[in-house]
């Protein structure tokens, strides 16, 4: 399992010990190259121009809402939200959308390089040892389809990689509740989370504010996440983005990711 040091020749304590600026390390200069920011809270943002627009009302503006950045920390990990067979394959009731196979690939891209890099990818998919045991959901095909050890159940075979990855059941909507999630985060001394899955509205906007509440750093990946319709989605990219979240894009998590070295190479 990844440690989860990946920034740099040794960890931050290191750095600092061998008299070294803890953040001078080979990717800051990548970043600058591309554009990179340092933001108020001492994260780096991405171009503005690769960030997704969410339109900011007059009122939500003069109060403040998104007027701050949070940007990337210095040790990330992936966090795959419900990427399963029974919202990503057709043949189930829930499976399938307009936005799954961009947002399949997209992830699958991510997660590639990644794994490379050896940063920590955290995988969730729901499900029951029988419909009884589920809670009050308004949506039918959740119990009775997604049962342990179902066809439903299983990760999709795009994005799985069950050597590698940190692969662990829920049953609600977000990804940390009544889950071994934070321990896991914690343990690798994670400060960012980038959140991609299915469905965006739902279990992945849940988990992006148990993100946030738990004190990650907290990127929506836009791409690498799925919805039933884009205005769903699209909301709710504004409203985390207002509040809890940076919205990103695949190519700022992946152009991270190369800008930083494992401590191996």
């Amino acid at each position: 399992m990844p440690c989860g040091t990946f920034c740099g020749s040794g960890t931050t304590a290191e750095r600092v010990l061998a008299g070294r600026n803890p953040f001078d390390t080979a990717r800051i200069p990548a970043h600058r190259q591309r554009g990179w920011t340092r933001s108020n809270a001492g994260g780096f943002v991405p171009p503005r121009r690769a960030v997704r627009n969410c339109t900011m009302t007059p009122d939500y503006h003069s109060k403040g809402y998104g007027e701050l950045d949070i940007g990337f920390g210095e040790r990330l990990a992936i966090l795959v939200v419900d990427f399963q067979l029974g919202f990503t394959s057709d043949e189930f009731q829930m499976g399938g959308g307009p936005m799954m196979e961009g947002a399949l690939a997209n992830t699958a891209r991510v997660l590639e390089v990644a794994r490379s890099r050896e940063v920590p990818v955290a995988s969730c998919y729901v499900a029951y040892q029988n419909p009884e045991s589920a809670p009050y959901w308004k949506v039918p095909a959740v119990p009775r389809d997604l049962i342990r050890a179902s066809r439903a159940a299983e990760l999709d075979p795009r994005i799985a990689d069950l050597q590698y990855d940190f692969v662990f059941e829920k049953s609600g909507a977000s990804a940390f509740f009544q889950t071994p999630l934070a321990n896991f985060l914690v343990k690798n001394q994670i400060d960012t989370v980038a959140v991609t899955g299915c469905v965006t509205s739902g279990c992945v906007r849940a988990s992006v504010v148990d993100a946030f509440q738990y004190g990650f750093r907290t990127m929506i990946v836009d791409d690498c996440c799925s919805d039933n319709e884009p205005q769903p989605h699209a909301d709710t990219l504004r409203d985390v983005g207002r509040r809890y979240a940076d919205i990103v894009r695949s190519d700022d998590v992946i152009n991270y990711l190369n800008a930083n070295r494992n401590p191996a190479s």
